[in-house]
């Protein structure tokens, strides 16, 4: 895993909500390289760690092993270093495995690793391809719709002006859905916004200003501090939200994804927010798609908008025609009765003209 010692930390931003007893355990696989670190938590409000590392020549030193103690107070930020001093450079510290072990999930403790770490997916996805329609996909570099923004990797997407639209996205077979950022400024307070993946999983943010409520399938999963950022990645048959800003860890084990979806090249992403809460300030609320993708094109609304107006008006003019000739019909049918009495009184006047002559 590294190509230097490693360097572990472990971190918690909420460590004065764990319970009281054993919190987590760490150990490596060598034998050679052994690690083993147990964190506890006592009611006078120390945490305890007792660390034992036992090493071969391999490394340099024979064995240590030491424990710690220390008070935790509100907000403090609990970070434990332990470094391995390497004497022998040509020790290969790759694919070290590390296994946790957890008896409660009502505090978060992160397990950081050094800065030369590189991780291997299990299992390993296959690479990302295009579209073999490509023309009919936005790709990264395209002239794009207001609903969707260029980022360094691909897109994001514009949630206030794509509110109720569905995004057909291409992720590639056998891929899970791609991981999903949604940066929160300050001034969205008092929003909800919502995701939809393919009719199988709903998750929703109610954004408050202090505060942030979690969704799933129109569940609460969670009430906790308003984050500045949220990422919610996937795997095959589930998702995981984290938090940032306030640190924060959630299995969204509510979100089942079938095996159509793992087989299938795109998935339906539905975003939306509620129009009734909606913050005078917010101008934006971007979800970034942090995987590469490509988004099949749609007919757009300006063109829709006029296709509507021009057939509207195609429809009205014939009625206006029709009434015009109509009422023109009218008039020569009453010129024509007219003539018509006209020429019959004349007719008759004649006759009766002819009949008097005659008599006198």
């Amino acid at each position: 895993m590294w190509e230097d010692q490693p360097k572990v930390h472990v971190y918690s931003e909420d460590a004065l909500v764990c319970p009281y007893g054993f919190i987590f355990g760490l150990t490596t696989d060598r034998d050679e390289f052994k690690m083993m670190m147990w964190w506890f938590h006592d009611p006078l409000e120390f945490y305890y760690i007792n660390e034992t590392c036992k090493n071969a020549t391999a490394v340099g030193f024979g064995g240590y092993s030491g424990a710690y103690e220390f008070v935790i107070r509100q907000h403090h930020q609990i970070k434990f270093g332990c470094v391995y001093m390497v004497i022998n450079k040509n020790y290969n510290f790759q694919n070290m495995k590390y296994s946790v072990f957890a008896n409660n999930n009502s505090c978060n403790f992160w397990f950081c690793m050094g800065p030369m770490e590189q991780f291997k997916r299990q299992p390993p996805y296959p690479a990302f391809t295009l579209p073999v329609d490509r023309e009919n996909y936005y790709l990264a570099g395209d002239s794009l719709p207001k609903e969707l923004q260029a980022t360094d990797i691909g897109f994001a997407i514009d949630v206030l002006k794509a509110s109720g639209q569905v995004f057909t996205v291409y992720k590639t077979p056998k891929r899970p859905i791609q991981t999903i950022e949604v940066k929160i400024s300050k001034h969205c307070s008092d929003m909800v916004i919502s995701m939809d993946f393919d009719g199988m999983c709903t998750i929703s943010a109610d954004l408050r200003t202090n505060q942030a409520t979690y969704y799933v399938n129109g569940i609460n999963i969670h009430v906790g501090t308003r984050p500045i950022e949220i990422v919610i990645t996937f795997t095959y048959s589930t998702a995981y939200l984290y938090t940032f800003g306030t640190l924060g860890f959630y299995p969204l084990t509510d979100c089942k994804f079938d095996t159509t979806l793992v087989e299938k090249a795109e998935y339906n992403l539905k975003v939306w927010y509620d129009e009734t809460r909606v913050s005078s300030s917010c101008e934006t609320i971007k979800l970034r798609i942090s995987d590469v993708a490509a988004i099949k094109r749609w007919t757009t609304t300006t063109t829709t908008s006029t296709t509507t107006t021009t057939t509207t008006a195609l429809t009205e003019a014939p009625t206006t025609e029709l009434s015009a000739s109509t009422a023109s019909t009218k008039i020569w049918a009453v010129v024509a009765v007219v003539c018509f009495t006209a020429l019959v009184v004349v007719i008759v006047s004649v006759l009766l003209l002819i009949w008097w002559l005659r008599k006198h």
